[in-house]
């Protein structure tokens, strides 16, 4: 139970730091930039569920702090943060106005005398007219920072709401 805490631990660190390219070419459904519609701060609560050695495990995620802001690379690009102080960051790009698609990407994560590797495969997230956010996302986790090389899956759940920030 220890590993699986410390495994979730890390994951979470990892995902509030996970990244990609900004080199995305999306295009801004003609010139209206419905960023607005999803970019700000919000308090996200939700799980983030792993599988590792084939035995799954389902985490609460409470009280995390995800800033929204317009990407530099296009109309419709993203950036999505989890705020922890890292400075990795998922991208993303509009798909509708109030809709977007996370970008596959890679984090390397290096921990204290181990390395961690987070993969987002795929993810979407989808702010509602009224105000709250959902996110959701998965994809493969790698790390040397159990007592044996180990690799997994991850499905994260969030969803939140402004906080005025």
């Amino acid at each position: 139970m220890m590993r699986s805490r410390v495994l979730m631990a890390v994951l979470l660190s990892a995902l509030s730091a996970c990244g990609g390219d900004d080199d995305e070419d999306g295009d801004n459904n003609g010139g209206a930039d419905r960023r607005t519609n999803v970019t700000g701060s919000y308090a996200m609560t939700g799980s983030l569920e792993y599988v590792v050695f084939g035995v799954s495990d389902t985490e609460p995620v409470e009280q995390q702090r995800m800033r929204v802001s317009n990407g530099s690379s296009s109309g419709s690009s993203l950036v999505l943060s989890l705020e922890d102080g890292v400075a990795c960051q998922l991208q993303a790009t509009m798909t509708g106005e109030r809709t977007f698609s996370l970008q596959e990407s890679r984090c390397e994560m290096p921990q204290e005398d181990c390395s961690l590797t987070l993969i987002v495969r795929r993810g979407e997230g989808r702010r509602e007219a009224g105000g709250t956010l959902t996110l959701s996302g998965e994809g493969n986790v790698e790390t040397d920072c159990l007592p044996i090389p180990t690799s997994g899956t991850f499905t994260l759940e969030l969803s939140g709401n402004r906080t005025g920030d």
